[in-house]
């Protein structure tokens, strides 16, 4: 078997994608590049391309990293 994990055909959500053993290619790098470059980027790619995965992706490790953030401050104060 070429993969040991299954591969994420029409998967939108990265929650269901992470908890139920499907393949996910780790882009945070890209997503910090995109964030500090100080520019609007226009996410314009064919259909089936990844656009909504990655958005909830960012969701998810924005909340994330709020979270950690509040808890941080909290600790200090």
């Amino acid at each position: 078997m070429l993969f040991a994990k299954k591969l994420p055909d029409g998967i939108q959500d990265f929650e269901y994608l992470r908890t139920n053993g499907y393949l996910y290619a780790d882009k945070t790098e890209y997503v910090y590049r995109l964030a500090t470059m100080g520019k609007p980027y226009f996410l314009g790619h064919p259909r089936r391309f990844g656009k909504s995965l990655f958005l909830s992706t960012l969701d998810k490790r924005i909340m994330f990293y709020i979270i950690i953030k509040k808890k941080e401050y909290e600790r200090r104060n």
